[in-house]
This record gives C-alpha cells, sequence and structure tokens, in this order.
C-alpha cells in the first residue's frame, strides 16, 4: 500500500525533519511518499499559525489526515493533532505514533496491533477474537526459504565464519544467562533447541506458521517457539535470551504489550532483549508504534543474510 503526504507551510529544518522521518523504513513496508499536490495528499502537515489555510486545506481535501505544526497563543480549539515547535524527532514521533488513517484512506489490510497498554487487563484477555488473516506467505525470502536445514556436512548451516574473538565472548554471556531446557519441547513438528538464542513467540490469532523458526534455525541459530504473552515473558525470565521475534498477525493487540514488557527488561536501551516485530503488513504509523514499544521492524519476506547481519551487528553469530 502507498500514502502520500504534503509539507506545507513548514520551515526548511521541519521539512528536513519530517522528510527524514517518513523515509525510515520503506523498504519494510508501506510507503509513504511525496504527492504531487496538497489535494491527493492522505497526509498534510501545516504551519498551524495560518487558520485560513488550514481550513481551506480541510475543505479541499476531506480525507486527509491533517497534523498542525504548531499553534499560536489563544487559538480556537481544535481535534487536530498537533505537533509542537520547535520541532524534534521523539516529539513527532510521539505524536505520529498516535494516529491512524482516516476509514476512507485505510488499507484494505487492517493494522495489526493497538496502541495501549491497559496494565490492569490480564495480557491473556488482550487478543481480538476477530475473523483470522488470509493465509500468510513464506516468513523468509524463496532462496532462503528453499535452502536446506543443514549444510552438506551435516552441519547446520553458517553465514559467514565468525572471528574467534566475537565467538568467545558470546559464548561466556550464554554460559552465563543460560541453563539447559528441562527436556526438547515440540509445537507442531517444530522442536525447541536448548539453550537458545532466539525466542519466536505466537498468538492465537489465525493458524500459526513454522516458516519463521524454521528458517532462523536453517541459518545457524538456535530457537525457542512459544505460545502468547505470559509463556513468552515467564520463559525470558527463566532463561534470558538476546533476541526475541514477535509474529504480528497472530499476536494481534498482544503485541505492544509484550514488547513494552520485554524492553522493561533491559539494563540500558541499546541492551538485550533486541525484540523484532515480523510484520505481513501494517502502515507506517504500525512501525512508529513498534519503534516507540523498542522494537525493530522487518517485513517478510525476510531476507537471510540481512538477518544475519542483524544478528552479528549485535553480537551472535551462526554456530555460536
Amino acid at each position: 500500500m502507498r500514502h502520500s503526504y504534503a509539507l506545507i507551510g513548514l520551515t526548511p529544518s521541519e521539512r528536513t525533519l519530517l522528510e527524514s522521518l517518513f523515509a525510515l523504513g520503506q523498504d519494510q513496508g508501506e510507503e509513504l511518499v511525496p504527492a504531487l499536490e496538497p489535494r491527493e495528499a492522505h497526509l498534510i502537515v501545516v504551519n498551524g499559525d495560518d487558520h485560513a489555510l488550514v481550513e481551506r486545506l480541510r475543505q479541499d481535501n476531506p480525507l486527509a489526515l491533517i497534523v498542525l505544526a504548531g499553534r499560536s497563543p489563544g487559538a480556537p480549539a481544535t481535534e487536530l493533532p498537533v505537533l509542537r515547535r520547535p520541532l524534534d524527532m521523539q516529539g513527532v514521533v510521539e505524536v505520529l505514533s498516535r494516529l491512524d488513517w482516516p476509514q476512507g484512506l485505510a488499507s484494505a489490510e487492517p493494522s495489526d496491533f493497538g496502541r495501549t497498554f491497559v496494565a490492569s487487563v490480564p495480557l491473556s484477555s488482550q487478543f481480538d477474537t476477530g475473523a483470522p488473516p488470509a493465509a500468510a506467505p513464506s516468513a523468509f525470502a524463496p532462496t532462503t526459504a528453499a535452502a536446506p536445514m543443514t549444510a552438506p556436512n551435516g552441519d547446520v548451516a553458517s553465514i559467514a565464519a565468525p572471528p574467534a574473538a566475537s565467538v568467545s565472548s558470546r559464548a561466556a554471556w550464554a554460559r552465563s544467562k543460560h541453563t539447559p531446557l528441562p527436556a526438547a519441547q515440540q509445537h507442531g513438528g517444530f522442536v525447541d533447541d536448548r539453550d537458545a538464542d532466539v525466542l519466536v513467540v505466537t498468538g492465537a490469532l489465525g493458524e500459526r506458521s513454522l516458516t519463521l523458526p524454521r528458517g532462523i534455525r536453517r541459518l545457524g541459530y538456535r530457537v525457542r517457539l512459544l505460545d502468547g504473552p505470559e509463556a513468552a515473558l515467564a520463559a525470558f525470565d527463566r532463561h534470558p535470551v538476546p533476541f526475541v521475534f514477535l509474529d504480528q498477525v497472530s499476536l494481534g493487540e498482544q503485541l505492544l504489550p509484550l514488547a513494552r514488557a520485554l524492553a522493561a527488561r533491559r539494563g540500558a536501551v541499546d541492551q538485550s532483549p533486541h525484540v523484532v516485530v515480523v510484520a505481513r503488513r501494517g502502515s507506517v504509523f504500525d512501525r512508529l508504534r513498534a519503534g516507540r514499544a523498542g522494537c525493530h521492524w522487518m517485513k517478510i519476506p525476510i531476507d537471510g543474510p540481512r538477518l544475519a547481519a542483524f544478528f552479528a551487528r549485535r553480537g551472535l553469530l551462526a554456530g555460536d
């Protein structure tokens, strides 16, 4: 799905900030591109001090999502979202992450997760029990999905030979954090790895696909598959792991509460667990919400070498 935006009456620095934000993650889902003219734009960010211009835009493009940049003192009340000046990335993301496309502009495929964490409601009661999504494609790019489960010598396939120093530091961390699982656990034909470095968490919506955990294992990483947020948090607390992958479609509205709960277990922002949303669909606002919850975003199909590089940059190498 492609949406368009228009920036009207903004300063050059404000335009640069917003354009850089909208360009982020364009290869990971819904595109947000400049509109040829304001009446064709789906999202309009306009100088909030020019009330006449704002009203004219609302009349010319009644379906557009209009966001005000700044708001003069004493201006009449408005239901439109407002970006406070001076604009900064954190403030802009905070406002935009609370938005969704108006009904007339939304994709035919709805957003898969909500925006708020109601702490008083048990995680198990927060998912939508609506109709399951359509059959999902393979979680990995065709070249990765078709790769053999093992290398020709019978060992798990590896992307690259790991440097000795990286392996030793990673292995030391693993030994300090992990204890073996009491027994191998099986999920519909998928058997968990002992001392897994990666958790894959699915939910109750639709049919669960095993292509994601199997694809990660093909790349040479140890994987454990878990059903639901409560099981995931309990397993993580018993056996902390550096990476957690969340299936967007099957978790639904459970996804963001779980992501925030996992992020709260970090010692610092850049420390593990590194949480990844695996998305079959989702709007630019969904990506912003995931980012605010401390998640990375990966669109299906996932490219194997790119995923291996993601792991390596954070200290995990295939076969480690």
